[in-house]
Order: C-alpha cells, then structure tokens, then sequence
C-alpha cells in the first residue's frame, strides 16, 4: 500500500514538473498594468486564454475599462466586427466575436459594460471618456450615433473665419462674429431647428465615426477658389472639421462617396439655417473694405 501511495505521490509530482512549460507567463500591459494586474483581470474574465486588446481608462483607482479576447485552441469566432454601446453611447469596435468590453473592479470581479453601468460601477461620463480613448486608439470607426431623439445635439460652425454657427441644444444662432460698426449682439437670435426627426434618422445611417477628426472632403479633387471656407460639424461627441473648402455649391467631378456624404449632411444643415425666417431677419454683413 506504500509503494502504490508512494508511486501515485511520484506520478503527480512529476506531472506537475512536466506541466511547468505550459504554464502562462504574464507581463505587464504598457504602463498601465502589472504583471498581477493581468493575471488577475484574465482569470476572472476567461481563464487561459484571456487577453488584454485595449485598455481604455482607470477610474476610481481601482476599476479599469478594457477590450478584452479569448483566443481557444480549436474555437473558431465569426469574423465580424463587433460595436459595443452602453449608456446610449457607442464606445468602440472589436475585430471578431472573441471580444468583450468589460469594466474590472479590483477585488470584486468583472462586468460587461453595460451591466456595470446599470450597476452604478461606472458612471455616463467616464463611459464617454472611455470612448475619447478609443477614438484616439482607432477603435471607434465602425458603430453609429446611439443616444435616443431626447438625447440628440448637433452644432455646425461655418464660413471662411468660422464667423457662423448653430448649436441645437441651445438653439443659439451666429450669423457673423467679424462686426465692425454694428453691435454683436445685432447678429445673434435663437433658432429652432425644424422637422429634427429627418435629421436624427438621416444622421444615424451616416458614418460619422470613419471620418477623422480633420477632414478634407474635396481630397483628390481638382477645384480651388480663393478665399476658402471652414466647416465644423459637431455631433453628439463627435466633432468632424473640415478646413480650406473651395467655395462652391455643388459636388465636383470626382468627389468620393464619403465627400459627398460629409458636404450633403453639412450643406442641408446649412441651407436649413440660412433660408430660414431667424436668418433672413439678422442685418446683412458689413462691408469689410471698400
């Protein structure tokens, strides 16, 4: 009974040694976190075969927003890309189904992001923060605007100094900022954007997220006026600027389809501010030089 106890204690001890060149080595994710750290978030969150694609922000001191993947011996994922949203808000994308975004709080577990939300683990700004780090990273490209109608805002600043604007949460409007004899105010009213329903849904089938943060939507186009034009399109927290446009009321010859969509959705926003009645009634702009 001995030498049976004796050999089965020998057979483990020599599994284990056997087993040792298995046994996942883990280091630390940038700057972000030890060694433990990513040994502690991948256990919980999967196990083995856990891994850190993205770190997207610390809040608290101890609960961390990341983009997490399993990668399974033998386990196929479909090849989509995934979008991931919480809180109304679209944060970003994941190359295939083996992603999870998932805030982990230290000593407590993991949480979907949503779930965590819900929770009160994470809060709607630090959501939103975590989607400026994903835009920065260039995982925030492929997903749409997700805030409901309620929720909806959008500004446009135009012209050749940036001298107009709109902004529809306020309802503020800026017909010119470059007055001379006038008074500033003579050129500011309120203005409330009509039939905003047509827009909302025309904004969520644009995609606005693969258009980086400055844009040329005249690019490989041969046109050039002097002076040139500005425009600024703001739309929930994304912010699209496109600096330098020839002056010019249609679509030239050789406009890609993504310039195209860019110029449609600012052009009808402007054409709808400046052919209303608020517009009209501002003076006209003084005259710069004689």
């Amino acid at each position: 009974m001995k030498k049976r106890i004796g050999l089965l204690a020998a057979l483990l001890s020599f599994g284990a040694l056997s087993s040792c060149g298995n046994v996942r080595v883990y280091k630390p994710y940038g700057n972000y976190l030890t060694a433990k750290q990513v040994r502690d978030v991948c256990v919980a969150y999967g196990g083995n075969y856990a891994s850190i694609s993205a770190y997207l922000g610390l809040y608290h001191g101890n609960t961390h927003v990341l983009l997490m993947k399993n990668d399974i011996p033998g386990v196929g994922f479909d090849c989509a890309i995934h979008s991931f949203y919480a809180a109304d808000i679209y944060i970003c994308d994941a190359n295939d189904g083996s992603g999870s975004l998932v805030v982990w709080v230290e000593g407590e577990g993991v949480y979907g992001i949503q779930k965590a939300y819900e929770e009160g683990k994470i809060s709607e700004e630090e959501i939103r923060s975590a989607a400026d780090v994903a835009d920065r990273l260039g995982i925030r490209r492929c997903g749409q605007v997700a805030v409901p109608l309620e929720k909806f805002t959008f500004s446009l600043t135009w012209g050749i100094g940036f001298d107009s604007s709109y902004e529809s949460k306020t309802g503020i409007l800026i017909k010119t900022k470059t007055v001379i004899e006038r008074s500033p105010d003579e050129y500011v009213t309120t203005f409330e954007y009509p039939n905003i329903e047509r827009l909302y849904e025309k904004v969520k089938m644009f995609a606005l997220y693969q258009y980086p943060s400055t844009y040329d939507p005249y690019e490989g186009v041969t046109i050039s006026t002097d002076p040139k034009t500005n425009y600024k399109l703001t739309i929930d927290d994304k912010t699209i600027e496109a600096r330098n446009c020839p002056i010019i009321e249609g679509y030239p010859e050789g406009l890609t389809w993504s310039g195209k969509e860019f110029l449609e959705l600012v052009f009808e926003i402007r054409d709808t501010i400046q052919n209303s009645d608020e517009w009209k009634a501002l003076p006209d702009y003084e005259v710069l030089y004689e």
